[in-house]
């Protein structure tokens, strides 16, 4: 693929490039051409660009040189596709190739969509679009809007005069759906600044306007507002592609690429040659036949691009915007003259600024090149049908004869082709609704399977499964769209790896796949957008109040079964090493399983962060703000949520519990013990379940789960038992507790113990015991640990002669049989020097800790949860007003003796007729 040259941006206006601090002529930014920038867009203040790889740029119109700051917090966290903000407007919205938009600047009166008016430095996802699938955003200057997939409008921020749509002046701190036009599909938006108006066009390339009226901006004649979109009747023979909203003065561009204004005409924005005002849309005269292809709007400038690549610019130039040599305002559009030979696909417009911009080739391909590239549905068929035809002999399901050469280069080049297909419709922003790869088609499913079982089959030849994993890697946002199905494959890879017995090929071609879906899964808002989605599915399967049958998912969420699947995977490998480690202790394991086991584990803590995260969220905004009243939704979603919450806690306890049950049995030994706790300090027990835990107590201290931590309190209850089992393993861990409980210098503590319990017990073994013996010593073996009984025979109750009998020895046996009491066992303690290990059984690392720390606080903090609810149980519910006022009588004499029951009356009826 060849470079069809680099790119060339041009700016104009008050853009800080000369001393005057603005140029009248366009001037070429060689900063903004090495950036391979996709869009700008511009607010009051400043610009942001966007670049084709995703990256936003910031940029001070006043600055000395155009050098762009990088926002570095959505750098590699989210594909932006999309900016939008407003010359008049101090905050700006990007979008995602995902559906999700992010908001920052100015929170004034709600422009954000955050729930409230508190300004943002950094872009912060707007949760109340999640799962919405929005594909277009628009800014005015203290209002905003976006479109969804299916063609619903959601407005937010400043309402009166009815810009927002509802049917009302108020405002709006969260994207509410605009009902006026339910049943119309939405294609785009524009909102406008000051008294502003909104202007919507559906599908069928009608205007819709609303908002304040002056000038005639609503384009129905007259001055008078609208709070509910109405139909701007001069469209009914026109089909309209693009609306754009300024101070009191309104835009559309035509599918005919022709451009029409109304509104307030000062600076002679219109177009019209003259400064008079337009109630009417009026086509402007100069522009008929030019065929425009784009247009962008300033505070009092337009600029008008065609397809031919050439800038006509009119209105306001007391900055130079307009780019032709001098101050003057033009009032019917002028070309833009540039270098000879100079063309541009993109144009955009500040307050007093513009920009246009050629693409920039060096890294695409476009959307056809003869013989390699034609993204078409028609292409995509062609390749499925010529995949599924030569793939028969190479999907590794025969192993002779060998497949025939022309047939794996036949299959090799058509995935390679469908590679490139798919690479430049995604670099050129088509939809897979458009090549007939939407959600659930023919088309779609058949080239998943096909390049899915290529990847991961055991016995493809390797120069197809590499075509076919290059494919994945380019296509899977085309061939996997929704995160429901990508939870659902990743669900499906984890099935099959755990009921397989081979670990070779096929495990690399699935671990291959299982790392692509995590990645794709860990892209910031798709685990949000499937929770949301989540969170819907179990308010509508209305399973929240049967807590015994959550552990059956079989039918619930894929979000649910994918994280089962994910702590299955996690369980099995966690056991695997158990096993491999009693076998053989020094085998190292692999680097790509440790590289997998990480992602997996980087996916649950990402989860079930996520679990936690968004109810303190809800509650925190509609309880603690006292909204709760005014989102009737709030209530649903809570219950949703904990829903979800109880289904991953039983998950997550019932996984954990299974570790913890045969950590226990291979670390019944001291000896063992420091190797299982080397293995669990990477496992779910440590990795995933003390953050866990300290969430909920979090959680609970902070709002009070109340009934909603009943409903798990057996299986916490449960899990507590299996860590202090697991926990008392450890070789010195009643020192532990004894000096963690024991006050300062005071008995028991360290610092009167007369030897340092903070020390860690040495690793004895055979030999070492039987040489201290040889010398006088008296070692002895009991429960795996040597005790130093030299000073100690004298007093032993038993009598020194059975202690010396058992020198060198494991008197386990012998010393239980004489049923010492408790306190000779305490007295005890304090002689133990020493982990016994036999001489064959090494430890896996040179400083095993002798008490896993993580584990005895994930103990104490479950019980200190536990606890908390326990108390808070005994409390009871908070005093009622209806309590409050009943207080005289529930506190008499009368009621001291609380209620009779049935029972009770009826004895003492009987007792009286008797």
């Amino acid at each position: 693929i060849q470079s069809n040259g680099s790119q060339n941006v041009y700016s104009w206006g008050f853009v800080g490039v000369s001393n005057s601090g603005y140029s009248t002529t366009p001037v070429h930014s060689q900063a903004l051409s090495e950036l391979d920038m996709k869009q700008i867009s511009c607010g009051e203040r400043s610009f942001v660009l966007l670049t084709h790889d995703g990256k936003i740029y910031s940029h001070l119109y006043n600055a000395e040189k155009q050098v762009p700051v990088l926002l570095e917090s959505l750098a590699g966290k989210a594909d932006i596709v999309k900016l939008a903000s407003h010359p008049d407007a101090r905050h700006y919205l990007a979008l995602s190739k995902d559906g999700m938009v992010y908001s920052w600047g100015s929170g004034e009166v709600g422009a954000l969509g955050l729930g409230d008016t508190i300004s943002r430095e950094e872009p912060t996802l707007v949760s109340g679009l999640s799962g919405k699938n929005i594909v277009a955003i628009s800014c005015g200057s203290s209002h905003s809007a976006a479109i969804s997939a299916e063609g619903d409008l959601y407005t937010w921020g400043r309402g009166n005069y009815g810009r927002l749509g509802h049917g009302n002046s108020e405002d709006v701190l969260v994207p509410t759906l605009v009902s006026g036009l339910k049943g119309h599909r939405v294609v785009d938006v524009a909102c406008g600044s000051g008294d502003a108006q909104t202007l919507a066009v559906t599908k069928d390339g009608k205007v819709w306007s609303w908002g304040d009226g002056d000038y005639g901006k609503l384009g129905r004649g007259g001055s008078d507002s609208c709070k509910s979109p109405k139909l701007v009747e001069k469209f009914q023979n026109e089909h309209v592609m693009k609306v754009l909203c300024g101070s009191q003065v309104s835009l559309v561009l035509t599918q005919e690429g022709n451009i029409w204004t109304w509104g307030k005409g000062d600076d002679f924005r219109l177009g019209h040659g003259s400064e008079e005002h337009c109630h009417f849309p009026k086509v402007i005269e100069a522009l008929r036949e030019k065929d425009i292809i784009d247009i962008s709007l300033g505070s009092v400038h337009c600029l008008a691009l065609t397809r031919e690549g050439k800038v006509y610019a009119w209105g306001g130039n007391d900055k130079g915007q307009l780019g032709i040599s001098n101050c003057e305002s033009k009032d019917i559009p002028t070309e833009v003259n540039v270098n000879v030979g100079t063309s541009f696909q993109y144009v955009a417009c500040g307050p007093a600024q513009s920009f246009a911009w050629s693409s920039a080739k060096a890294n695409g391909i476009g959307l056809r090149t003869p013989y390699v590239v034609d993204v078409t549905k028609t292409t995509f068929e062609h390749l499925d049908a010529l995949i599924r035809r030569v793939i028969e002999d190479l999907d590794g399901s025969r192993d002779w004869p060998p497949p025939a050469q022309e047939k794996e280069c036949v299959a090799v080049a058509a995935l390679n082709l469908l590679r490139l297909q798919f690479h430049a419709a995604i670099r050129e922003g088509v939809s897979g609704a458009e090549l007939g790869l939407g959600v659930g088609s023919k088309l779609l499913q058949s080239l998943r399977q096909q390049v899915v079982m290529l990847a991961v089959s055991k016995g493809v030849l390797t120069t197809v499964k590499d075509a076919a994993k290059g494919t994945l890697s380019s296509g899977w946002s085309l061939l996997l769209p929704t995160t429901e199905e990508r939870a659902k494959t990743l669900s499906e890879l984890l099935t099959e790896k755990l009921g397989s017995s081979d670990n070779t090929v096929a495990d690399c071609g699935r671990d291959f796949m299982i790392d692509l879906l995590i990645q794709s899964l860990m892209v910031e808002g798709n685990l949000e957008s499937a929770f949301q989605n989540a969170v819907k599915d179990e308010l509508s399967q209305g399973k929240n109040d049967n807590p015994s049958s959550v552990l059956d998912i079989s039918n619930s969420t894929p979000l649910l079964q994918l994280a089962r699947e994910l702590l299955r995977s996690c369980v099995d490998k966690c056991l695997s090493r158990f096993h491999a480690n009693k076998i053989r202790p020094d085998e190292p394991v692999e680097d790509n399983k440790i590289r997998n086991r990480n992602a997996i584990m980087e996916l649950l803590l990402k989860l079930q962060r996520l679990f936690i995260g968004s109810i303190f969220t809800i509650f925190m905004a509609h309880h603690q703000s006292n909204c709760l009243g005014k989102e009737p939704h709030a209530d649903e979603l809570l219950r949703g949520s904990f829903s979800l919450l109880h289904k991953y806690i039983q998950l997550l306890c019932c996984h954990v519990s299974q570790i913890l049950v045969q950590a226990h049995n291979y670390a019944n030994t001291a000896d063992r013990f420091p190797r299982i706790s080397h293995i669990i300090e990477q496992e779910l027990p440590t990795v995933l379940l003390p953050e866990f835990i300290t969430s909920l107590l979090l959680l609970h201290t902070r709002i009070g789960l109340g009934t909603e931590l009943s409903t798990v309190f057996p299986v916490l209850r449960d899990l507590l038992e299996l860590l202090d089992k697991f926990n008392k393993l450890a070789p010195n861990i009643a020192l532990e507790d004894s000096e963690d409980l024991a006050w300062p210098g005071g008995l028991g503590s360290s610092s009167s113990s007369g030897f340092d319990n903070s020390a860690e017990l040495n690793v004895i073994q055979e030999a070492d015991l039987e040489n201290h013996n040889k010398e006088g010593g008296l070692w002895v073996v009991i429960h795996g640990k040597v005790f130093d009984l030299q000073e100690f025979k004298d007093q032993a109750p038993c009598g020194k002669e059975l202690l010396s009998r058992y020198a060198a020895k494991d008197a386990t046996e012998a010393f239980e049989a004489a049923s010492h009491s408790s306190e000779a066992r305490d007295m005890m303690q304090a002689f133990c020097v020493g982990i016994y290990m036999e001489s064959e059984e090494q430890p896996r690392c040179d400083e095993a800790p002798s008490v896993l720390a993580p584990l005895l606080d994930t103990e104490r903090s479950l019980a200190f949860l536990l606890g908390h609810h326990a108390h808070l149980l005994c409390q009871g519910t908070p005093i009622t007003a209806d309590e409050e006022d009943c207080d005289e009588w529930l506190t008499s004499d009368f009621f001291a003796g609380g209620l009779e029951t049935c029972d009770m009356i009826s004895q003492a009826q009987d007792k009286n007729e008797g």
